[in-house]
This record gives C-alpha cells, structure tokens and sequence, in this order.
C-alpha cells in the first residue's frame, strides 16, 4: 500500500455561498427580533406586577410597546444605512465652546510651542449696510 496525500488547491469564495450564509444570518437576526416581540408581547399582557388592570388596556399597551420597539429598531437599521440621516437625539456641544471668552486687542488668542494666535485689530465690514 502507498500513502495518498490529497491537496486542496485555493479556490474563490462561491458567490451563491457567500449569498446563501448572508441570508441566513438576517434570517437568524429576523427569529431573534421575533422572539424578543413574542417574549414582550407575552411579559405585558401577563402584567407582571400590575392588579386591576382590564384585558384591552393590557393589550393595547403590550401591541403599542411591541410596535415602538419595531419601528426603533427599523429606524436604527434604515440610519445605519443612510449617513446623511437627521440627528435623533439633541446634539452635544464642544466643551472648548460652551464659553465665551473676551480678548481685547493686541492681546493673545492662543499659544503653541512655536505660534502665538494675537488679535491685531477689530474693525467693521464696509460691505453691509448694517454694522452689526
């Protein structure tokens, strides 16, 4: 008997495979979105700590969370895909700019190792007719 000794040669990745693993990890994330509906939809219309609440409150309360968390979680998905997409929260201002801060002239704005930044004169625009 002689041994055998089997190369793989590098071959391309498969588009078809490359497609077929894509489709099944988004069919993976949709099961899992599911389940976490299933699993708040069951936790409000159980009411967990809640008494005296009628069936229909319950409900609504439980489809309108449900839908909430659907619609946050498509519109995270469609910003992450959009960079041009409006700020969904209040913006964060730079700390360095949250002050104002008076310099009169001839005096130094900033200073580096080897610049200092000094305002010479302030003077107004003669292009508008209002000064301001």
């Amino acid at each position: 008997m002689r041994p055998v000794i089997v190369l793989e040669a590098n071959r391309a990745p498969n588009p078809l495979a490359v497609l077929a693993r894509v489709l099944g990890v988004i069919a993976l994330l949709l099961l899992v979105a599911l389940l976490a509906l299933l699993v708040v939809l069951t936790t409000n219309l159980l009411a967990i700590g809640r008494v005296g609440d009628d069936f229909g409150s319950r409900a609504r309360s439980a489809v309108d969370s449900a839908g909430a968390t659907l619609q946050r979680s498509a519109q995270r998905v469609t910003d992450r895909f959009d960079p041009a997409h409006l700020p969904r929260e209040p913006l964060v201002y730079d700390a360095e700019f949250s002050e104002l801060a008076m310099t009169a002239a001839g005096g130094d704005i900033a200073q580096g190792a080897s610049h200092a930044l000094r305002l010479v004169e302030i003077r107004s625009r003669s292009d508008t007719p209002d000064p301001n």
